[in-house]
């Protein structure tokens, strides 16, 4: 699937005024959120506060915001000063350019613990895009991962539970664990079909589990477990589209 879209072009009605009294308004939002951008972000302190988390995602996506210098990122203080009107047209601005980079493009499930990404993991010089679940976590691994950011804690443990890496349109495959750092380029919805994935496939195998040790049913009821929450809920990535 082509990660890129046509920008989405946003005029402000009052926009940032700098120190030289020039208004910026003409904004322009093209730039997809990958994971490492989550990671990022969840590693800076500033996005504890849902707000400012919010407003560090659009500062990653906008790609043109006035005469502003733009890259890496547009500065939180900026987004922060605009009144209430200018972010909500942000906010649906970037929600059109996810919708629209997305083409219409889903992850398919394969199996209880296999899924096709939109785009994958890009790691040498190789594209995989579907991934399989075959490791549950063990306690080592989550104090492997305490102390890390939300997301970067979600991305070591999920790459932990990885146990090969495929094409979906070529031969090579890769064997897991994957690092944490091989989530830099997958694309948003991508890791969120992930975090999903994890959570069902858990929940199947205890299932089978169970099915196994009492095959006459044991009169024992099952345990869900929800999806961790994220940027727009890992659950709900799509409500936005």
């Amino acid at each position: 699937m082509s990660t890129t879209a046509t920008p989405q072009r946003v005029k402000l009605l009052t926009g940032y005024k700098g120190g030289d009294g020039v208004a910026h308004t003409e904004v322009e939002i093209g730039k997809r959120i990958t994971a490492g951008d989550l990671m990022r972000i969840g590693d800076d302190p500033e996005s504890t506060i849902e707000v400012q988390f919010n407003l560090l995602l659009l500062s990653v996506a906008i790609t043109k915001f006035g005469t502003l210098p733009v890259p890496p990122a547009v500065p939180l203080t900026v987004l922060l000063s605009l009144d209430s009107v200018d972010r909500e047209d942000l906010s649906r601005a970037h929600n059109r350019f996810i919708k629209a980079s997305r083409g219409g493009a889903r992850p398919e499930r394969l199996s209880e613990s296999r899924v096709r990404l939109t785009s994958g993991f890009q790691i040498g010089g190789q594209t995989y895009d579907v991934v399989e679940f075959g490791r549950l976590l063990t306690g080592y691994d989550e104090i492997d991962a305490d102390g890390m950011s939300q997301w970067r804690q979600q991305c070591f443990l999920l790459g932990k539970q990885i146990t090969q890496l495929a094409q979906s349109a070529g031969g090579a495959t890769l064997a897991g664990p994957i690092d944490a750092d091989a989530f830099e380029s997958l694309p948003d919805v991508d890791l969120y079909e992930l975090i999903n994935l994890s959570a069902d496939w858990k929940n199947s195998f205890r299932r089978r589990k169970r099915a196994e040790v009492q095959p006459d049913g044991g009169g024992g009821r099952d345990v869900s477990a929800a999806a961790p929450a994220g940027h727009d809920g890992a659950r709900s990535a799509d409500a936005q589209s």
